[in-house]
């Protein structure tokens, strides 16, 4: 008969403490012969082992609260021991903390932790909320005497009294889930605001710091607080000044283009004018000015313009409109840093549809006050819009009735309303109803409203419309959201 075992075990490492890392390895071989009467036995052992320490030392960590345990009280026949808390002393606002504890089961049959929850650590935070962290030990079964160790790592990211405490949920012999008590043998623990930055150092976030050429202040990554969308900030400081050439003045202008939308457009249109520069090569050279004329009148002047995040041209946009029958001019010009001027291509628009003729002009005798043509409007409201309000637009557009075929057999056929191919197309702006400034995917209820033909039927939804560095809407239900009329 032959037995082989093969054996290895490694130390288990400790959060922020010095510690020995052990490498066991064990071969053993057990070999019994039984040879005739004689029943002789032979015993041949083969081992290696193999030991590698290494000593590690890292940053100190002290001891920010504790319980050795093991707990006098053991709800559920579960004793708490070893119960620790440590890291970084004072503790600042988002630092890490390390948690860990064992609980053994002292009862005499055995304990099924639920599958959901398990073995946790329950976390009360500054604003009283309760949280849990390192659910681990789901639908586990412990015999008596078995025992379940955790540990985790917690990042603090509010200012304030904090309370940890060891926790647990089981199945209970009715079929349900029990949960250990609140607040069992627990921990509280300050946490400090983190400290701003050092005399010299700006508050900036990454993409401000690069634009200025800073570097992070004394070479540590320190964050020093969020931008409106809460992505951090760090302190970063201006680096140390060194010579460089003159910058060659290039006479290139910038190149730019403009372009119109709606394609097509009437007299009740909005009209949306979008003109883009670029520049060389030069690292030095930037748009410093885009001007956009309309019937060589200048309708926006965009200093500095929007330079449009991953791409290589500076942007800038005007929205007017609703403009009479007949042709329409615009173009754009941009200025570099340097002074040198580029004009786009000067392009013709021609707005069809009658012209209303204004009401005082109307004589009286001829037709009658009561037949005098009245305007009519599109109005509405929006609500629960999460993103920033200059991305979103109202479309709206000349609809047509189509019939399709019935869902069963000798039913109604089904009714759907499409824009007309050849129809009218408005892009509406929405406004804010809500004062002040603009919250983060909070922007409130907003209205729009737009002059049409009133004898029409009209498709109306919300779109995105690029505005900035602002990336395109994920969540694709708001445009699937329309309503005819």
């Amino acid at each position: 008969m032959i037995i082989q075992i093969a054996k290895k075990k490694k130390a288990k490492s400790l959060y922020n403490r010095k510690f020995l890392y052990v490498h066991l390895s064990a071969e053993f071989s057990i070999i019994k012969e039984d040879k005739g009467d004689k029943n002789m036995a032979r015993l041949k052992i083969a081992a290696i082992l193999t030991v590698a320490i290494f000593l590690i030392s890292s940053a100190y960590a002290a001891t920010l609260c504790s319980y050795k345990g093991p707990s006098p009280d053991a709800p559920d026949n579960l004793q708490l021991s070893d119960f620790l808390v440590s890291g970084d002393s004072p503790v600042k606002v988002d630092d890490k903390v390390s948690v860990s504890f064992k609980l053994t089961y002292v009862g005499k049959d055995t304990v099924t932790f639920d599958d959901i929850y398990g073995v946790f650590v329950a976390v009360k935070d500054p604003d009283g909320n309760t949280r849990m962290f390192g659910n681990t030990y789901q639908g586990k079964t412990l015999k008596a005497g078995g025992s379940a160790p955790f540990e985790i790592d917690i990042t603090l990211d509010k200012e304030g009294e904090w309370i940890f405490w060891a926790s647990y949920c089981i199945k209970s012999a009715t079929g349900g889930t029990k949960c250990g008590p609140d607040e069992w043998h627990s921990c509280k623990i300050k946490v400090e605001a983190k400290s701003i930055c050092p005399s010299g150092c700006d508050c900036l976030t990454p993409a401000q710091a690069k634009e200025l050429g800073y570097e992070y202040c004394e070479g540590e990554k320190i964050v020093c607080g969020y931008d409106q969308y809460q992505n951090p900030m760090y302190c970063y400081e201006k680096p140390a000044v060194t010579p460089t050439p003159s910058p060659k003045i290039t006479p290139t202008p910038p190149s730019v283009t403009i372009t119109h939308s709606p394609v097509n457009v009437t007299i009740n249109d909005n009209v949306t004018f979008t003109a883009r520069a670029w520049i060389g090569t030069d690292k030095y050279n930037y748009v410093s000015r885009i001007t956009i004329f309309v019937n060589d009148t200048p309708v926006r002047e965009c200093s500095p313009p929007v330079k449009i995040f991953g791409r290589d041209y500076y942007q800038c946009t005007y929205t007017g409109g609703p403009y009479p029958a007949g042709p329409l001019t615009y173009k754009a010009e941009a200025f570099d840093s340097y002074g040198n001027k580029g004009i786009s291509e000067e392009k013709t628009i021609d707005v069809t549809g009658l012209t209303l003729v204004p009401a005082e002009r109307i004589s009286r005798p001829t037709i009658p006050p009561e037949e005098i043509p009245m305007p009519c409007y599109i109005s509405g409201r929006l609500y629960d819009f999460k993103y920033y309000s200059k991305t979103l637009k109202v479309k709206i557009c000349e609809a047509e009735t189509v019939k399709g075929s019935p869902l069963v057999p000798g039913g109604p056929p089904q009714i759907t309303y499409p824009c007309k191919p050849d129809g009218a197309v408005w892009y509406v702006d929405v406004t804010r109803l809500w004062a002040g400034e603009e919250r983060y995917r909070m922007p409130g209820p907003m209205a729009y409203q737009v002059q049409v033909p009133c004898d029409g039927s009209y498709l109306i939804q919300p779109v995105y419309q690029p505005f900035g560095d602002e990336c395109e809407w994920h969540e694709a239900g708001y445009q699937a959201k329309a309503n005819s009329l």
